[in-house]
């Protein structure tokens, strides 16, 4: 992928300035010996300013058919690429047996759950038995603890094993998948944003929501004060990919957007990791409040802002190694004593 865009970067870098060339070197030539033979009497001054001109008016057609015949090429590719994508077959269809019920987020249970990425031979997770009830529940571990799998599983992103997860009693394959997608809010570890207002990207999952809806969740997101320092508020425009806004910003707006659709479980994959830890502690404390009674899953690398989840789950190497609440976890996990040492240690 790197060596063709590099191709075509060589390409475009050449062709352009050739035609540039080819044109005013056309031209130089025409002014040259049509300027001889002016002098010499061969033709008139009227045919030559007449063949200047018609040179003008045609170099730029001849050039311009060169440049959609190529946007033409590149059009056509992209066209196949959104084709297959179009036509992909999802990873995961409803069973015939699927059958829509209501879910309330109340229960999740995961027994032995085994998994690993396609086309993956080492398990990204082994053996993982969880029980996530409404509250808030903190996962911690090192980088490539499993976090993002447990969490992708979580959200149907890839198929689990029958009689592995269960939502409020009932199999995680006997159930469609777009209700269960639907019963959840995720904020993933990268924050798409788009080149628009703050209001529409909050809004973008519900576009009907009311000034003060997107407000509320704001401040939720511990954001709502930055926006409105900005000239235009809500209304200020972004940027491609949110530019004008700081990571820990994008990250915020992410959640105030999953906020916002106010589903019974929303799960954060580390969706804080852009701001400092005091931060990452209020703006937690923030969410549980408003989420109180929801279900909530915060997935941190960092312990100390996870405090006072009702449960932490602490992962190591695709494996649960622990779980209780802060003060159970520094008595009886010497894992997680280390994780929490180390970073205090880091901090001061």
């Amino acid at each position: 992928y790197i060596q063709s865009n590099l191709g075509v970067a060589v390409v475009h870098g050449t062709l352009y300035p050739l035609a540039g060339l080819i044109s005013n070197l056309s031209l130089l030539l025409a002014i040259t010996f049509g300027g001889r033979m002016t002098i010499a009497q061969s033709i008139t001054a009227g045919d030559f300013v007449a063949f200047i001109s018609y040179l003008f008016l045609l170099t730029w057609p001849m050039m311009a058919l060169g440049w959609v015949a190529n946007l033409f090429q590149r059009g056509l590719t992209s066209l196949e690429r959104i084709q297959t994508m179009l036509t992909e077959t999802p990873q995961i269809r409803d069973s015939d047996s699927a059958t829509p019920v209501p879910l309330t987020g109340t229960y999740i249970r995961i027994r032995n759950l085994t998994f690993a990425y396609p086309q993956q031979v080492v398990p990204a997770l082994q053996g993982i038995d969880l029980d996530i009830h409404p509250g808030l529940m903190g996962i911690v571990g090192r980088t490539g603890a499993g976090k993002p799998p447990l969490c992708h599983l979580l959200t149907r992103l890839y198929p689990v094993p029958d009689g592995t997860l269960w939502y409020d009693g009932q199999d995680a394959n006997r159930l469609p998948v777009a209700q269960v997608r639907g019963a959840i809010a995720y904020v993933p570890q990268d924050t798409m944003v788009f080149s628009e207002t703050i209001a529409f990207n909050i809004a973008l999952g519900k576009p009907d929501a009311a000034p003060v809806e997107i407000e509320r969740v704001a401040r939720a997101a511990a954001i709502h004060d930055e926006i409105v320092a900005m000239p235009e508020g809500y209304a200020t425009r972004i940027g491609e990919r949110g530019i004008k806004l700081s990571g820990g910003q994008r990250q915020r707006l992410a959640i105030a957007r999953a906020l916002l659709l106010d589903r019974p479980i929303i799960i954060i994959d580390d969706g804080l990791s852009a701001v400092d830890m005091e931060t990452e502690h209020t703006i937690i404390g923030a969410i549980a409040d408003y989420l109180r009674g929801r279900t909530c899953i915060i997935v941190s690398h960092r312990v100390a802002p996870l405090a006072d989840a009702q449960t932490i789950v602490v992962m190591d190497r695709g494996r649960l190694v622990a779980q209780g609440n802060h003060a159970q976890l520094l008595e009886k996990s010497d894992f997680y004593r280390t994780i929490h040492r180390q970073q205090s240690a880091l901090r001061k």
